[in-house]
This record gives C-alpha cells, structure tokens and sequence, in this order.
C-alpha cells in the first residue's frame, strides 16, 4: 500500500508564503491520481499549484488533471495520468505541490480528500493519507519538516 502525504514547514510567520509537497511514498506501477488538498480558508490562502515529476520518471508520457483552487471552500483539487509502454513508477516522488499564504496566527491543518491513486491499467491500489499542521506564528519561518523518502534497501 502506498502513502500519500503532505511534507513541508511545521511553523511559519504570519503572512509569510510556504509551499508543501503531496509526496508518494512506496507506489506501485503508478499510473494515475486524483485528490483534494483542504485547508481553513480563514488560516491560510492556496497562492498556486504545480505536478512534480514522479507520474512522468518512468518515460511515461503525463498529463494534468486541474488544479482547480477553491479559496473560499478550502480545497485545491489535483489529478494526473500518464499513457506509454513504460512502467509506471514505483519509486517514492513528488506527485505536485501547493504554495500557500499563511493568513493568521493559530494551527493551520491541511489534509487530503478524495484520494484515488491507480496502476497503469486504471485498476485502483490502496493508498493511505497523511495531512500536515503548520503553526503559523509571529516570528520568522522556524522549522521545516520536509523528508525525503527513498526506497530501503536491505542487504
């Protein structure tokens, strides 16, 4: 089962813009996703949003399903697919990213709905999500949580 989560800062000033990444981990033969990044729209404001490389890092030709932004309900919807003869990825990558503003003081909690993550053939895999709060404070950007996950190697 592959894990879909959300990796950038823990805290960040108020005002300031801060970018997070829908990392991932463990796929399967990917060939397809689909989900919704939400958010409190009174903590923080989605600026933009952009596809990583990982539907495409097999040589399978990727297209962009969205990404639409819905301010004042919260979410920013995103999709992918790739079409070719290549296998589908199945290395731990970026599926996008979603830069935000942070609009006042307090937790702001960003998650992930609707999550579908598919194979090559479209048969949906199971995949789990895991949101990501982000302290918005006073002070200047303190702490970035951001990990890279490689894939283990046992020997």
């Amino acid at each position: 089962m592959g894990r879909v989560i959300l990796t950038g800062p823990t805290e960040v000033r108020a005002g300031a813009q801060f970018t997070v990444s829908i990392v991932l981990v463990d796929p399967a033969n990917l060939g397809a996703f689909d989900l919704d990044v939400v958010f409190d729209p009174q903590s923080v404001r989605a600026l933009r949003a952009g596809f990583g490389p990982l539907l495409g890092s097999t040589g399978r030709t990727a297209g962009a399903l969205g990404p639409v932004v819905d301010n004042a309900a919260g979410r920013v919807a995103l999709g992918g697919y790739s079409h070719g003869g290549a296998a589908g990825a199945s290395e731990s990558g970026e599926l996008a990213r979603v830069t935000f503003r942070a609009q006042r003081e307090g937790a702001a909690a960003l998650g992930i709905e609707r999550l579908v993550v598919a194979d090559v053939s479209g048969i949906r895999v199971a995949a789990e999500a895991r949101g990501l709060t982000v302290a918005v404070g006073k002070g200047s950007v303190v702490r970035d949580a951001r990990t890279i996950y490689l894939p283990t190697t046992h020997r």
